[in-house]
């Protein structure tokens, strides 16, 4: 019995919090045993774990220790007041943190501790384990840009790190040329029949939505690499070229990028699309939706793993994706949809709406990323 413990950073509607579950459905419970460490412990998914343990709040590593009682807070108030003296003086806080915190959370105890978010391993690269492995879930290179830090000696502490993608991949080992030999590539898992049971599941379904028309779904949150901003532009297009009448709805709350909400609905005014482009915000069970549309969507100017892609190919909805570099580890070419240009998209779809073009079906390979995954925790 293999014991693992992940390391997340919230139980938020999102990409990474759903790699995770379906990671953890697939895994055999007779081989492996699973805990959740949450650094902060909020969000509509956290029930979305039965099989695993949730460890408790750790005052030294859990964020929502700041909003706890009068104690808990005097003593982060207390604590923050040392930090600020002690990162003055050069001492790194992620050490203190992940050393201390690690110590009390025990662990040493699990096989394989996983830091499943890449703003949280430059602390669990700290905590003490038998093995340590970091999940990159992005493009490095823009998380980078963010941060604005080399972590390579934090990376350095870490006996594997994983990359959802081979696109992922290349683009972090390109940035720590050094750590190519440790650092490998798993696709996540879609779990299909999971996706399919759950989109049947249509009794909480928004009133706004309807599938009267000729349906377009999106899913995604209001980030700008996911280029929702263009698609009031391109249903306009859209409009231009054919009579046949369409919804586009778009799934995915702001959380924080309201200014990308504010120009949304303002794009939407300014193409005159406001019947034809619906945000529906976000929505814990999206699948409903998506599995009801006739054509699913994707503008993502970069994707390391276009999930939602994958979950449209488990329900068998054709794709129209944008072009970038991870999205024919996805999609294979005149099979599961088109891959265009955001520029192509309004003459495609509005062909694909007119002829009702279909495509020829899906395929989701999980055994390769499962079997990948069991090797990476000695089970093969």
């Amino acid at each position: 019995m293999k014991k693992l413990l992940f390391v997340i950073p919230s139980f938020a509607i999102g990409g990474i919090t759903s790699s995770l579950r379906s990671l953890l459905a697939s895994l055999d419970y007779n081989e492996v045993e699973v805990d959740i460490f949450c650094r902060q412990k909020i969000g509509p998914m956290k029930d979305a774990f039965p099989r695993a343990e949730i460890l408790p709040e750790n005052i030294w590593l859990s964020a929502s220790i700041e909003n706890g009682n009068w104690v808990k807070k005097s003593f982060f108030q207390f604590f923050k007041g040392i930090r600020v003296f002690l990162r003055m003086v050069g001492v790194d806080m992620n050490q203190v943190y992940g050393k201390i915190g690690g110590k009390q959370l025990k662990t040493d105890k699990y096989d394989v501790v996983i830091s499943f978010h890449e703003g949280l391993s430059p602390i669990v690269c700290y905590y003490p384990a038998k093995k340590r492995v970091a999940w990159i879930h992005s493009d490095y290179s823009r998380h980078r840009a963010i941060i604005n830090k080399d972590e390579r000696k934090q990376y350095e502490r870490y006996d594997t790190i994983v990359c959802v993608s081979v696109f992922a991949r290349s683009v972090f080992t390109q940035i720590y040329p050094s750590l190519q030999g440790r650092t490998i590539s798993i696709h996540n898992i879609i779990p299909v029949d999971d996706i399919r049971e759950h989109s049947r599941n249509d009794t909480e379904i928004d009133e706004r939505f309807s599938t009267d028309y000729f349906t377009i779904v999106s899913v995604g949150r209001l980030d700008p690499v996911k280029q929702f901003d263009r698609i009031p532009f391109i249903a306009s297009s859209i409009k231009k070229i054919t009579d046949t009448p369409f919804r586009w709805y778009i799934i995915g709350g702001a959380r924080g990028y309201g200014e990308v909400d504010t120009f949304m609905s303002k794009a939407i005014n300014e193409n005159d699309v406001e019947a034809e482009v619906i945000l529906l915000g976000e929505k814990k069970n999206v699948y409903p939706y998506v599995g009801k549309a006739d054509l699913y969507v994707c503008t993502s100017e970069s994707e390391s793993f276009p999930l939602a892609v994958n979950e449209a190919k488990a329900l068998d909805i054709p794709v129209v994706s944008n072009r970038f570099p991870s999205v024919k580890e996805s999609l294979v070419e005149g099979r599961d949809g088109r891959i265009v240009s955001i520029d192509e998209m309004p003459e495609l779809i509005a062909d694909i709406m007119s002829r009702r073009i279909h495509f020829s079906g899906s395929e989701i390979d999980n055994d390769t990323p499962l079997r990948q995954f069991y090797e990476l925790i000695n089970l093969s």
